[in-house]
Parts: C-alpha cells; structure tokens; sequence
C-alpha cells in the first residue's frame, strides 16, 4: 500500500462506513455499489481502508476485473 492522497477515478468511488469500519467501491454511472470490503471484523485502520480502497480505484482504471481487485482488497486487510 502507498502513502499518497486519494486517487480520483472517473468511473468509480469509494466511501468509508465509520460505524462498521469498511469501504464500498461503487461505479459512478449508473451508481451501484460494485463490492465492499472492511467491516467489523476487521483491524485495519482508516486510513490503511482509505489506502487500499485509492490503490483499489486505480487498479480498477487500469483495466483489472472487479472480482480480481475485490480479492486483492481483501487480501491487503487484517480480518479477523
């Protein structure tokens, strides 16, 4: 993960839940969420779900599956 300020995506975005600490990844037009990560079983901190959820738009821009980016979100979390 990097330390650098949110991405911007065109197509997508990501929106922290700070009641169950995840991230929802959603396409912009039609808006719909795509897939989430995060949640209460998960110690992660904000901003390591921000990070992830920025390096997540990117990978998403460049071409990457859903499915194959919503695994490597969920592979770069800790769960519980």
């Amino acid at each position: 993960m990097s330390n650098h300020q949110d991405y911007k995506s065109l197509k997508y975005g990501a929106m922290y839940y700070k009641n169950n600490n995840s991230i929802c990844i959603y396409q912009k037009k039609p808006q719909m969420q795509v897939f989430n990560f995060g949640g209460k079983r998960c110690y992660s901190s904000k901003q390591v779900l921000r990070d992830v959820a920025s390096d997540a738009l990117k990978k998403l821009d460049e071409g990457m599956e859903l499915r194959d980016v919503h695994n490597w979100a969920l592979a770069s979390i800790d769960l519980v």
